[in-house]
């Protein structure tokens, strides 16, 4: 990638060439497999929706890969110090007696352990999905991608980068939770505020992928023109001695008529070296929050914080 200053993303991804590897965007027939795929998933959501009578808003990983990974040498304990945008008061440290490990085996490569990730247990509360009880489960949909909503710039396999999966009580998918170790906790910090950016960004990203695929389209076939609204809520904003968190509400139209407007609720934590994603899919209005959300995504940062402290 050549640096330009007017590119921040571009510049930082140079910046961080030594510490992350690049992906490379796979061939178009690749990427147009996995739409095929995805739209596969958007119908049987659908269906599964229509089973609790709400509005369904499909589940999907997003295809553009990303530029980025994690590197070995992760088990160094959060350290470190960031600067403060919101607030400064340091996470607190959790005691082992309130932490437990998933029962499921996360999906990734490189090694996470189980204890990075936060039971569904921790997730079941009052402002998720009408307070239906959450679990972990076994991870059914890879397709060789570790990218885990539409916006997700992070999808290289390579690294330490893990991930798994919620489900309601009524068999309906919940959310996800990806973790990527990675070397340091400087290094970290700088893949965290590049991700965010990448996140901002999404539009720009999903045009690109759109553009890339137009070489395979069928004769008649007009390239798509997605868009991506994102929205950060900033007042939620975290940064404090050991880690940092971000929340977004995302939503992306492929603009290929039904179906194709996706909802998905996303924080982005550290805490360390360890960098996780929690995205929560919306299937009825009023069932996701930004209040669930950062709940969320505290309850990660903690886990995650305990977590080092096992190995």
């Amino acid at each position: 990638m050549t640096s330009d200053l007017r590119d921040p993303l571009g510049h930082a991804l140079d910046e961080l060439r030594g510490d992350v590897v690049h992906a490379q965007l796979p061939a178009p027939h690749e990427i147009r497999a996995r739409g095929d795929r995805r739209a596969r998933r958007q119908r049987a959501a659908r269906g599964a929706g229509a089973v609790v009578a709400v509005a369904a808003i499909a589940v999907g990983s997003a295809t553009l890969p990303g530029a980025l990974s994690g590197g070995p040498g992760h088990r160094v304990p959060p350290a470190g110090k960031t600067p403060s945008v919101t607030a400064t008061t340091p996470t607190p440290a959790p005691s082992s007696r309130d932490r437990s490990v998933v029962d499921v085996t996360p999906v990734g490569v490189g090694d996470v352990p189980r204890a990075y990730f936060l039971p569904g247990t921790q997730w079941t509360g009052p402002d998720l999905a009408h307070g239906q009880q959450i679990r972990s489960t076994q991870v059914k949909e890879f397709e060789g991608s570790v990218q885990r909503f539409q916006c997700d710039p992070d999808a290289e396999l390579s690294g330490d980068v893990a991930f798994v999966q919620l489900a309601r009580a009524d068999g309906t998918m919940a959310g996800t939770q990806k973790v990527r170790l990675l070397s340091d906790p400087t290094v970290a910090t700088r893949f965290t505020d590049t991700t965010v950016d990448a996140i901002l960004r999404c539009t720009e990203r999903l045009r690109e992928q759109a553009k890339q695929a137009a070489g395979e389209l069928a004769p008649g076939d007009t390239v798509p023109t997605p868009t991506a609204e994102v929205t950060e809520d900033t007042a939620a904003r975290m940064d404090d001695g050991t880690g940092s968190v971000r929340l977004f509400r995302t939503v992306t139209d492929y603009g290929t008529g039904a179906g194709s407007r996706l909802i998905e609720w996303v924080a982005v934590a550290r805490e360390g070296s360890a960098v996780t994603f929690i995205s929560l899919n919306q299937f009825q209005k009023g069932d996701v929050s930004f209040d669930a959300l950062r709940r969320i995504a505290t309850e990660a940062r903690q886990q995650m914080a305990w977590a080092a402290t096992q190995q």
